[in-house]
């Protein structure tokens, strides 16, 4: 997450819809960062695999050949794009990308680096028993933070 980079130019120049296939899966992340509840439809996608990043709680969209499933998120405003945009953090790309329905999507995939990516899966439901009240207090106060323009660090929670 990061608040420094108001300026990134990777956002789609037109609102369009936001495939999200790991912690923003969570509708109380999700609650969290838009304070409200953005309307959605079931997304999949083939020749993807959700990683699991080392010494981080929250996942990678890497290829692979699975098909991932998570959610499209439909009406996103500017702003929202805009703060979503910025909570992503910097080793993701932003990328269009076709969904098993056939209609295409914008979602962030992994541009870091390969050594960060585990060989293992992402496991939501571990993120949800284990690591959402912390993860939530981190994104709450980053937030916070982006909207008080005070300085956050450039690491997602």
């Amino acid at each position: 997450m990061r608040n420094d980079m108001p300026e990134r130019r990777r956002l789609p120049r037109v609102p369009a819809e936001l495939f999200v296939y790991g912690s923003l899966t969570v509708h109380e992340v999700l609650r969290s960062i838009l304070r409200r509840e953005p309307g959605t439809r079931p997304g999949s996608a083939r020749g993807w695999r959700v990683a699991a990043v080392r010494d981080r709680v929250y996942p990678a969209l890497v290829a692979g050949e699975k098909t991932v499933h998570g959610l499209v998120l439909t009406d996103l405003s500017p702003t929202e794009w805009d703060l979503l945009d910025r909570f992503e953090a910097p080793a993701y790309d932003l990328v269009e990308i076709r969904l098993t329905d056939g209609s295409t999507a914008w979602t962030y995939v992994w541009g870091g680096t390969p050594d960060r990516i585990s060989d293992d899966d992402w496991d939501r439901d571990r993120f949800c028993a284990d690591e959402l009240p912390r993860y939530l207090e981190l994104t709450i106060a980053w937030c916070d933070s982006v909207r008080s323009s005070a300085p956050v660090s450039e690491d997602s929670p």
